[in-house]
């Protein structure tokens, strides 16, 4: 049995779907709240860490121009305290503050990454000024004193003081920016926080107006349907076929919507076919609707009885246009036998006046005998009688 969506199914869903859109809020509310306090963990604790080791960046790499200078400008053996702090630096601390960047990096926007990338880049070969133009030469005592070696090692050591300022622009210019991020990301946060309280307290406003509407909309569903039928049932009873139709439902509405329907195409068929009857055309379909349909079956009868009308009709009318077609047909044959009469009289006519003509003299001749004369010549038609 096909499910039909009743008039108490229909309100009872209309108020389970309040409870579910309520149920539905309160699911979205929880997961909201959780899912915006994990994105504020997980964003804090990833820019924290960042600027804190581009902050401990900057200091290696202020702490290594430090040192570097140290070696340059200060006279001492390969074992002083603070050559080996520098090589720590550059083998130990510099590797591993490098690692840990590039691990935090990994989160990073794609103009965070770049910026990044051209800085190690720089720093590494910083370091590598650092080991292979300015430790490995200067590595002694007497080193110190070799003018060649200091004059070797001056061109890069300047070179490097340049580049370590280069980097120290561009590293600040991140941390600033990582720390601008994370202030905008902060207000953002405060911001969607303050959107889901408001979104709360409108969340009661908006159901229970929701619930109203929900109400309004099931009770119209029905109403409407009821009085469009009523309005199809008055105009029937006028006589009169409404053009709309009641719209698919599956609840008792639509039952008898369908049923209506049925009717009005049923009484517009009928309609149509007494139409085509009444212009003559008997050969028009209809079916009754029924073995019990009075009105079909007695317009099936006058159909016919007005074709066997017709059908006598249309045989007095040929019998009546031979008739005439007979008679027409002898006058015919009468015409063509006075025509042949009258051009017979005709010619004798003609042949007659050319004898005339013949024995008549011509009125030259007249002249030449008789100057002072004249003729009185006047036929009726084609021929004249003897007076010349």
């Amino acid at each position: 049995m096909a499910f039909k969506f009743t008039i108490g199914r229909k309100i009872g869903t209309g108020f389970g779907a309040l409870l579910l859109l309520t149920l539905i809020a309160f699911i979205f509310t929880i997961v909201t709240v959780t899912k915006s306090k994990q994105q504020t963990d997980s964003v804090v604790g990833q820019v924290t860490p960042s600027v804190s080791a581009l902050k401990e960046f900057n200091f290696i790499l202020q702490k290594s121009q430090t040192l570097i200078s140290k070696w340059y400008f200060n006279q001492s053996p390969d074992t002083d305290p603070s050559k080996t702090e520098l090589r720590n630096l550059i083998s130990k601390d510099y590797p591993h503050i490098k690692a840990e960047i590039k691990t935090l990096s990994e989160d990073w926007n794609k103009e965070e990454k770049s910026k990044i990338k051209t800085i190690i880049q720089f720093s590494d070969e910083l370091f590598k000024v650092y080991q292979e133009e300015i430790m490995t030469p200067l590595n002694s005592w007497e080193s110190y004193q070799d003018a060649s070696v200091k004059f070797l090692v001056t061109s890069p050591f300047e070179d490097s003081q340049e580049k370590i300022k280069m980097l120290y622009v561009q590293l600040n210019d991140l941390i600033n920016q990582k720390e601008l991020n994370a202030e905008k990301t902060k207000e953002q946060m405060f911001s969607s926080f303050n959107f889901l309280d408001r979104f709360v307290k409108l969340l009661g406003i908006g159901l229970f107006i929701g619930g109203i509407l929900i109400a309004i909309f099931t009770t119209r569903s029905i109403t409407k349907p009821i009085q469009q039928l009523k309005k199809m049932l008055l105009s029937m009873g006028l006589g009169i076929l409404p053009k709309e139709r009641i719209n698919y439902r599956t609840d008792e509405i639509g039952e008898m919507g369908i049923a209506l329907n049925s009717l009005v195409e049923s009484m517009e068929s009928t309609t149509e076919f007494a139409k085509q009857t009444g212009r003559g055309n008997f050969e028009a379909y209809y079916k009754p609707l029924s073995k019990d349909d009075t009105l079909g079956h007695a317009l099936l009868k006058m159909r016919d009885g007005l074709s066997e009308n017709e059908r006598v009709l249309e045989q007095k009318v040929v019998e009546r246009t031979e008739e005439v077609v007979k008679q027409k047909e002898e006058i015919e044959l009468k015409t063509k036998e006075l025509e042949i009469l009258f051009k017979q009289v005709t010619d004798s006519i003609h042949y007659a006046k050319r004898i005339q003509d013949t024995i008549l003299p011509h009125p030259i001749k007249v002249k030449q005998l008789l100057p002072d004369s004249f003729i009185l010549f006047k036929p009726k038609d084609i021929v004249s009688g003897d007076f010349f």
